[in-house]
Order: structure tokens, then C-alpha cells, then sequence
């Protein structure tokens, strides 16, 4: 479900570059095309016919703060800080990046959408595959072998690299870095209460922002200190990072038993935040859910 959620975003955010060759960003026009094309993103949520979901007796939420969520889920935590730093230092300065090799404004465009297409066409096998191994072991390889390209990519960048190269590298960014956030969702998902996910997805905002906060200087940094490809040298450390912390984690703790039927109320988007909640039947019905027979808080705890 999240992959197919994260999916939808990461194709909107593919086609976003695309439209950035209709007008000058010194103008008006862009700006004008976002603002309608948000307005007729309205149009089918108020001609639906289907009708508003039934809410139930509203759950009480637990104060969920982020020492406790550690405490909870450390990979978790740790992950999603990771993923925000890689995530936000690629959208801010993959542009940069881009427009450093001396490509053409067309390329620049071409270059993130290449990077977004690269996530979404990952994003359902290794949901897929997460569902049905260790979500650990799968974010692990994916970290490790992202990093070793994006190392391999920047050691091997010529001084004035072709279009082709450089489009390898949007894939190669692309690929290890967007698809780790749902999987990381669904991870942490898996050892919440149901009382706790609420919190626990403004707490995940929250630790995503921090990531990208941080990663984005630090990227620009070492971009400064290594040419354009400092940026991949950045993105092949912190994955190195997240690969190893996750080996580690797998070593440390078994990994929980995925609830098919397990309500969710998270965030799932790149780079932005756009809230989905599943937890409602209808919604559940629809996307193919089982109904749970019993409720999950009648469930034993989980160790």
C-alpha cells in the first residue's frame, strides 16, 4: 500500500522538472501553471461520488516523544534522519550538480526526472520485497550497493562528463535513496501500538526535516571542497552509514512480524508531506485490506 501510494507521488514530482522549460523562472508563468495545476488537483475530490468515510470512536493518542520513539525503533529514527539528509541534499543540489557539468537547462530537467523515475520504478519490488524479508536486510543492500555507485560515480566523473554519464548518476541517486522512506515507514509501523502511530508520524516529519536540514549544507560543503562531486561523495558516505547501522540493528534484534491487517497513519511523500490515512474501512476495502477480526489493541504487546 505504501508503495503504491509513494509511487503516485514520486511520478508528479517526475513530471514537476519537466514543466520548468514552459517559462522563465524571472517571470510570472511557472508560478501561474503550479497555482492551476494545485486548483485542478481539486477538481476530482469535489465531484466524487463516493461518500466520506465513517469515523469511528476516535482513538487516545499517546504522547509519543522522540527519545521514546528511539527507544522504540532506533533504526527507525536513525534511518529516516539518514534518508532525509541523502533526500534533501539531492533535491536541493541535483540541479546544481546538474548545471555544474555544463548541461543544458533541458538536461537539468531530464536529470531529476530520470532520479524520481528511477525511485519509482524500485519503489513496488522492494516494498514487495520488504513484506516478505527483513525490512532491514532489504534497506541494507540497498544502501550499501547505492553507496558503492554513488562512490564508484564520483571517483570516475570526468571533468566535462556527456549527457549519458551524468544521467547515470540520476539513476544510480535515484534508485538507492527515494524507496528507503516508505520501507523505513512500514518498519516502524510494525512495532508501534495503534495508539502510537498518529504521534508517531508527526515525530517522523519531524525527524526527516532535521536530516534534511543537516545533509544539505554539509552536501554543499563538500561540494565546495571536492567539485560537483562531492554531492555523490555525501550521498556514498551516508549510505555506507545507513547500510552498516542497519547490519548492525539486524544483529541486535529479530525483526517484528508484519500485521497484514495493521492500520496506518503516516507520511509518505519526496520530498514534501502529504498525509494518507488507511486506517478507515472503506479505504481498506478498496485498496484490498482484510479486515482485522479482532481490534489491534486486543492484541498481545509485542516484545
Amino acid at each position: 500500500m505504501l508503495s503504491i501510494y509513494a509511487s503516485a507521488v514520486f511520478a508528479g514530482y517526475a513530471c514537476g522538472p519537466l514543466l520548468a522549460g514552459l517559462g522563465s523562472a524571472g517571470g510570472f508563468v511557472l508560478f501561474v501553471i503550479a497555482s492551476m495545476m494545485v486548483s485542478f488537483a481539486l477538481v476530482p475530490v469535489t465531484l466524487t461520488r463516493a461518500s466520506a468515510p465513517v469515523v469511528g470512536e476516535p482513538l487516545r493518542s499517546e504522547r509519543l516523544p522522540l527519545r521514546r520513539l528511539f527507544a522504540e525503533t532506533p533504526f527507525g529514527i536513525v534511518g529516516v534522519l539518514l534518508v532525509g539528509a541523502v533526500g534533501g541534499a539531492f533535491i536541493g543540489l541535483g540541479p546544481v550538480f546538474a548545471d555544474q557539468m555544463t548541461l543544458e537547462p533541458g538536461w537539468v530537467s531530464a536529470f531529476m526526472t530520470t532520479a524520481m523515475l528511477s525511485g519509482l520504478c524500485l519503489q513496488y519490488p522492494l516494498g514487495w520485497l520488504s513484506d516478505r524479508f527483513d525490512r532491514r536486510v532489504v534497506i541494507a543492500v540497498v544502501a550499501v550497493l547505492g553507496g558503492i555507485g554513488c562512490g564508484l560515480f564520483a571517483a570516475t566523473m570526468p571533468e566535462r562528463p556527456s549527457p549519458g554519464f551524468v544521467l547515470v548518476g540520476a539513476v544510480l541517486a535515484g534508485a538507492s535513496t527515494f524507496p528507503l522512506y516508505a520501507i523505513l515507514l512500514a518498519y516502524i509501523n510494525d512495532w508501534l501500538p495503534e495508539s502510537s502511530l498518529v504521534p508517531a508520524a508527526a515525530a517522523l516529519i519531524l525527524v526527516y526535516s532535521i536530516g534534511s536540514m543537516v545533509g544539505s549544507p554539509v552536501a554543499s560543503m563538500m561540494m565546495g571542497w571536492l567539485g560537483p562531486g562531492g554531492l555523490y561523495a555525501f550521498l556514498a558516505a551516508v549510505m555506507a552509514v545507513l547500510g552498516g547501522y542497519a547490519v548492525h540493528r539486524v544483529s541486535r534484534r529479530p525483526a517484528p512480524v508484519p500485521q497484514e491487517d495493521a492500520q496506518f497513519a503516516v507520511t509518505v511523500a519526496y520530498p514534501g508531506t502529504v498525509p494518507l490515512d488507511a486506517s478507515q474501512p472503506e479505504v481498506q476495502h478498496d485498496i484490498g485490506i482484510a479486515q482485522p477480526e479482532a481490534p489491534l489493541a486486543d492484541l498481545p504487546p509485542r516484545s
